[in-house]
């Protein structure tokens, strides 16, 4: 009997640890502060026999061969502790429990327990896709929110919901992720001056190597080799490399689609078979932003054009800009480490705005970041399905040697080629740095075009596409940004389109999917006649 008293008294205390944590970090009040707890005789030998254990209407069965000390079964009654006390506006939410999982998880050290603790929690919540685009997957985006702030993300989140039950709020599944979703993409951590200077550096030049990086800060290398992986580590940079398009004679068209009735625009993108992403206009107009990239046949071009007189026919505005040159923006001086947030000064922007727009001889003034992608190189069959294999993950010499079942001395070769000559191209991003707004800003006027150009510099990151003075630009501005912006661009003469959008999903569109239509003999691609067929369809009956 004391034994048992023994494994009481110690649970009711982890219990009661667990509670005060959750008060103390998350700001709230548990509703479940004592539990009870019965001990039973089934012995537990398995770990998917301590991981089943559950707290339920207060109470919680537990084994009398428990060890209260195992960091498994404490971190399961820290689980339970916040399963039982979740926000309210959760109740309808059974996958919630994710977020006690992960407050579990939180207490454990050993990475061998840690493993298995997601393999367990794998099984109780799989991957899901979700409407929108994005999967929902706690098990992994709740370890980047840990890996970006340590506990301080988590300590946010779970605050902000327990602050939504003041509204009597109640969520769906699919609410639930959005919010989840959203707050760890948008959620924004402190840099330091120097941090910033390097990500300004990577984001100019991505050819850069540590070495050059180091002797422009007046760093050394070594220094410079340990800041970038920590900010890769923390999810603050990323670096990937992607086929460049124009090299494989991939045309790539930024379209913009306005109606009314913004279903209607989605209906009439989404099955383009050579749709790459596309994104909702939430704010200066109603539709959606396609970027689509057609492999250059003329009967695969022909489909742009059918596709603008079907948005003729059914009302929608249809404005096209090809992408010929390109080029990046990255300015980060506007951002104060101090405070960690931007202070981008909007009103010397409308002045600057204004004296570009009654003084065009300033415009020669501002250099544009162009950057002219190769275009046809010879690729022959085995080129072509090493970029199909590359671009869907298989990045190393053993990895594409496996894919396309070539010796490895050509695979390396042609790799190295690519590489050299821009074929590949090595990207840097930043991410959870603030800049939260996606804003479009596209112009056919070619003095509007070269104003907007010259006031991107000063803005922390955008990318413009020309094309004979037509102008496409997408640029991350800080929560609010865009109304500086549009207040700046509204002293130009002709004030182009300013177009506030949601992040964008991807489209059925990759290279590997078409790359059986390459014609390694005349470099030429074949036409996509199964899938414009199937296309042509569906836009006739809408």
């Amino acid at each position: 009997m004391n034994e048992r008293n023994s494994i009481k008294d110690k649970t009711s205390q982890i219990w009661g640890k667990y509670c005060t944590e959750i008060e103390t970090r998350f700001s709230t009040t548990p509703r479940v502060s004592t539990l009870s707890i019965i001990v039973s005789d089934m012995p537990i030998k398995e770990p998917t026999q301590v991981w089943a254990m559950q707290a339920v209407n207060g109470s919680m069965t537990i084994s009398s061969d428990a060890d209260t000390d195992s960091p498994l079964l404490q971190a399961i009654i820290a689980r339970e502790a916040l399963a039982a006390n979740l926000p309210l506006c959760l109740n309808e939410v059974p996958r919630a429990r994710d977020l006690a999982c992960h407050f579990g998880r939180q207490h454990l050290d050993d990475p061998t327990t840690v493993q298995l603790w997601e393999q367990l929690w794998a099984v109780e919540s799989p991957s899901t896709p979700m409407p929108g685009g994005f999967i929902y997957n706690p098990i992994m985006r709740l370890e980047d929110l840990d890996r970006l702030n340590a506990f301080n993300g988590f300590n946010e989140l779970m605050t902000r919901l327990y602050r939504i039950d003041r509204y009597k709020v109640i969520m769906t599944f699919e609410e639930y992720a959005r919010y989840l979703h959203l707050f760890i993409t948008e959620y924004t951590v402190p840099l330091s001056a120097t941090e910033a200077r390097v990500i300004e550096l990577v984001l100019r030049e991505p050819s850069l190597t540590r070495a050059d990086i180091a002797r422009r800060l007046g760093k050394s290398t070594t220094w410079v080799s340990t800041i970038i992986p920590t900010l890769l580590n923390r999810g603050i940079l990323t670096q990937y490399e992607r086929v460049s398009l124009p090299s494989v004679g991939v045309r790539t068209f930024n379209l913009v689609l306005m109606s009314n009735d913004q279903k209607l625009c989605r209906d009439v993108i989404s099955e383009y078979p050579f749709l790459y992403s596309c994104s909702p206009i939430i704010a200066g107009d109603t539709g959606f932003i396609a970027t689509v990239c057609i492999p250059d046949n003329p009967t695969n071009m022909d489909s742009l054009v059918e596709l603008e007189r079907a948005c003729k026919r059914l009302d929608i505005t249809m404005k096209s800009f090809e992408t010929v040159q390109k080029g990046t923006f990255s300015f980060l001086s506007t951002y104060d480490p101090q405070l960690g947030q931007w202070d981008i000064d909007w009103n010397a922007l409308q002045l600057e705005a204004r004296q570009l727009a009654t003084n065009e001889d300033l415009l020669g003034a501002y250099p544009l970041p162009i950057n002219i992608e190769m275009q046809n190189p010879q690729i022959d069959d085995l080129g072509a399905r090493m970029l199909a294999a590359f671009e869907i993950g298989h990045n190393t010499v053993r990895e594409l040697r496996t894919a396309v079942k070539a010796r490895q001395k050509r695979v390396a070769e042609l790799l190295s080629k690519f590489k050299r000559s821009g074929v590949i191209l090595k990207i840097w991003e930043v991410h959870h740095v603030g800049l939260n707004e996606l804003v479009v800003v596209a112009s056919q006027d070619p003095l509007t075009s070269k104003a907007v150009s010259a006031i991107a510099a000063r803005l922390p990151k955008s990318y413009l596409h020309f094309n004979e003075g037509n102008l496409f630009m997408k640029t991350f501005l800080p929560r609010g940004g865009a109304i500086g912006f549009a207040r700046a661009l509204n002293q130009l003469p002709q004030v182009p389109w300013i177009l506030l959008t949601e992040k964008p999903t991807y489209g059925q569109w990759s290279l590997a999917k078409v790359i059986s239509l390459w014609n390694p003999r005349s470099q030429r691609w074949r036409p996509s006649l199964e899938a414009l067929s199937k296309w042509y369809e569906r836009i006739s009956a809408l």
